[in-house]
């Protein structure tokens, strides 16, 4: 599909499309369809249910809605983004956003989905809620502004902002740090020399820095900056510093 403000229409199963004009809709009925966007500093929008989506453009702003009926937002679509600087807007739960590129930026929302960072050295932002996140690259910086998500962080030397409440995170990794600003979240650390700040006020944390079945595990370093919060620390070698008001920390 090219050309300008294109509108693609494609009926039945298991079609090859390429989308690489500018501005443009398309309406993929039917499931199985594999999809190429290559466009680049275009704002793209596309209905699908069911696909395999690549998405190889650069600039891209790509509104995603997972079934050609916006009143029955179902399916499940398979994304694989290796483009720089898109802006990826998913509506419709059980997708799948496979972020392989490096050196770049991807700005993804999405709810009740799994993305899977795999590149290296990438300033990923991801907002919306109940997501599962997965980064296995190394050098990477994560913002996450939704809520209730499972977040593992399995990569070495990256950041991690947590804006949301709510939050799983498991770091099996080393050198990371993570900067925790929503309440209510649980933290599992089992990797060395991570830091974490915990800078929310009015809330609660629950952060495990130790693994029993690693009795090697130290050098971890805490700092507790809010206040009127309930902390309790499951903690092996840490440094815990606490810099807040009328905190209560529990140190198991």
């Amino acid at each position: 599909m090219e050309g300008a403000s294109d509108q693609l229409l494609v009926s039945g199963f298991y079609n090859t499309v390429n989308i690489s004009g500018t501005d443009g809709t398309s309406r993929l009925y039917g499931y199985g369809h594999t999809v190429s966007v290559s466009s680049s500093n275009t704002t793209q929008t596309l209905y699908a249910y069911n696909d395999t989506i690549g998405v190889s453009g650069n600039g891209l702003t790509l509104n995603f809605i997972t079934d050609p009926n916006p009143g029955n937002p179902s399916g499940s679509n398979h994304l694989t983004v290796t483009g720089s600087g898109d802006t990826i807007s998913l509506v419709g739960p059980q997708n799948t956003v496979d972020f392989t590129a490096y050196s770049t930026s991807l700005s993804l929302t999405l709810s009740s989905s799994t993305a899977n960072v795999t590149g290296f050295n990438d300033t990923v932002a991801v907002a919306g809620g109940s997501n599962t996140i997965n980064v296995s690259g190394d050098n990477t910086s994560l913002t996450l502004s939704g809520t209730n998500d499972s977040v593992t962080l399995s990569g070495v030397n990256d950041t991690l902002v947590f804006g949301s409440n709510n939050t799983n995170l498991s770091v099996t990794s080393t050198n990371n740090t993570i900067q925790l600003t929503g309440g209510n979240d649980v933290v599992t650390i089992s990797g060395d020399n991570n830091a974490v700040a915990f800078s929310a006020s009015n809330t609660s944390l629950t952060l495990t820095a130790s693994n029993s079945l690693n009795a090697y595990q130290v050098n971890n370093s805490i700092d507790l900056l809010g206040s009127n919060d309930s902390v309790t620390l499951a903690t092996h070698n840490e440094r815990v510093t606490v810099i807040g008001d009328n905190d209560t920390v529990v140190v198991a």
